[in-house]
């Protein structure tokens, strides 16, 4: 009986155990469906509209496949940071917008996944993508516009256009833009800091347009250049983006520019109005293309670090560095004096103009030279003289640790600018490094702690080497960044 007894109790622990293992399932499958949301198959924007009022978070909006034409979509909804609200194809690429489709975003936590627009364009004035003002925390991916230009190429239109605050755009393919107008503007709604993030997009060939007005991105506007954006834009690949002098346009402050490498694009990344921005780490390739610049610098406290500039052919504007001279008491719009800027560890390779001091001087009364200039630890080496040119004798700028090679430096004193071969060879992946017997290697000289790290992302050493690539036995972690490393995963 005992034992009849004890089995009947076992018997009865197994059962309670079994219970309550199903209920515990049950609660997990609820909890996951819950986390995973509803989804709502839609195939128009009036679908679309229809289920807005019924979304909550973690659902996802799905959009058939197939062409969706002259569908503008407004899309209005409130995710969390855990669980937020999708609006997705069915198959990334192919729920294909064309004609005038457009799409606007309103609201907190959305994310657009894997649409294409192609085979159209919006009217004069309009946005393809816009993120509104009260965007926070959206993101838009994997999503692609292509050749959606407006037939009149005189005809202002935009492709993305980023109100809001903590926006994301990345994995996304943006090519072939044809008319005037931005590809992807970020703008103020607020007067605070906007902290978007622009990475891993390829932003494909433009061709010159001739007018201004033809960038690729543009960070604020003339109006808007002292406020603070604090935009970071970096591990972006910008192929043959021609459309302008201005490949990306900075017109704010506090920007950061990380890590992009721009092949054959005819013009400049300009720090053309705000204060105290950073461009680190960017490849600047200019590969026989005639017009390939670098980095243009106008305004105050901005830093210069860790490039690499190699074969550019541009000059002027379009110089591998072209600082600027300012004009007295400029107004919104022209151009202010340069001062406290840091250029350091960077590395000029081969270019038909390495640097450029006093760019546009005498031009709209530009008489203000460049002043509090700190040219440090550098690496020029070039064929074509000078290596630095002065247009502008004026200027304030202290040479420090610098290795230049190759023809006349264009400066009258030596003092922190060794000549010396560098030894530079390329690698398998055509970047030029220094050999072992470098001179590079140990020569920095002066106290830069806030650069840590070269181009490579590897850490710089208690003795740092002059240029942008410091030498390491440490895995490179940031190479030049190719088509197979950004976009949509379903068009690589």
């Amino acid at each position: 009986m005992g034992v009849a007894g004890g089995i009947i109790f076992f018997g009865g622990v197994l059962e309670y155990i079994s219970n309550s293992v199903v209920i515990r399932l049950t609660i997990l499958l609820v909890i996951a469906w819950d986390a995973q949301g509803k989804e709502w198959p839609v195939g128009s924007a009036k679908d679309i509209h229809g289920v807005l009022s019924k979304l909550k978070a973690g659902d996802a909006v799905v959009m058939q496949s197939g062409r969706w034409h002259n569908q503008s979509i407004r899309f209005t909804a409130k995710g969390t940071q855990q669980k937020p609200i999708i609006l997705k194809a069915q198959k990334p690429g192919q729920t294909i917008l064309t004609g005038q489709s457009r799409l606007h975003l309103y609201g907190s936590h959305l994310v657009i996944d894997g649409l294409l627009f192609t085979e159209g364009s919006v009217a004069a004035g309009q946005t393809v993508i816009r993120l509104g003002e009260d965007t926070r925390h959206c993101r838009l991916t994997n999503t692609a516009v292509i050749e959606y230009s407006h037939p009149n190429k005189n005809v202002s239109t935009a492709w993305v256009h980023a109100l809001g605050l903590h926006n994301r755009i990345d994995h996304c393919f943006f090519s072939g833009k044809s008319n005037i107008g931005v590809v992807l503007s970020v703008n103020f709604s607020v007067d605070q800091p906007n902290y978007h993030q622009i990475d891993h997009n390829y932003f494909g060939p433009r061709s010159y347009h001739g007018s201004n007005g033809a960038e690729i991105i543009r960070i604020g506007d003339s109006t808007q250049s002292s406020q603070v954006s604090r935009t970071t834009v970096a591990h972006n690949l910008f192929e043959e983006c021609s459309g302008e002098a201005e490949i990306i346009t900075n017109k704010s402050c506090e920007n950061y520019f990380r890590s992009n490498t721009f092949r054959k694009c005819q013009g400049a990344l300009t720090l053309r109005h705000g204060d105290r921005s950073l461009v680190e780490g960017n490849f600047f390739l200019g590969e026989g293309e005639r017009n390939t610049g670098g980095v243009r610098v106008i305004g105050e406290g901005h830093r210069i670090w860790n490039n690499y500039f190699c074969g550019l052919t541009g000059s002027g504007a379009r110089a591998a560095l072209s600082i600027h001279n300012g004009i007295p008491n400029s107004p919104v719009g022209l151009y202010h004096q340069v001062k406290d800027l840091e250029v350091a560890h960077n590395t000029f390779v081969n270019n038909y103009q390495n640097v450029l001091v006093g760019y546009a001087k005498g031009k709209h009364g530009a008489i203000l030279p460049p002043v509090g200039t700190m040219f440090a630890n550098n690496i020029i080496s070039g064929k074509k003289s000078p290596l630095i040119q002065l247009d502008e004798a004026q200027a304030q700028i202290k040479y420090e640790g610098n290795i230049v090679y190759g023809v006349k430096t264009g400066v009258s004193s030596t003092k922190g600018l060794l000549v010396v071969d560098p030894k530079l060879m390329k690698d398998k992946s055509g970047i030029y490094r220094p050999q072992k017997d470098s001179p590079v290697k140990g020569a920095a000289k002066g106290r830069y702690p806030k650069i840590t790290r070269d181009m490579d992302g590897q850490k710089r050493l208690a003795k740092k080497d002059v240029g942008a690539d410091q030498y390491s036995v440490e895995p490179i972690v940031l190479r030049p960044v190719s088509a197979r490393d950004v976009g949509p995963a379903w068009k690589r």
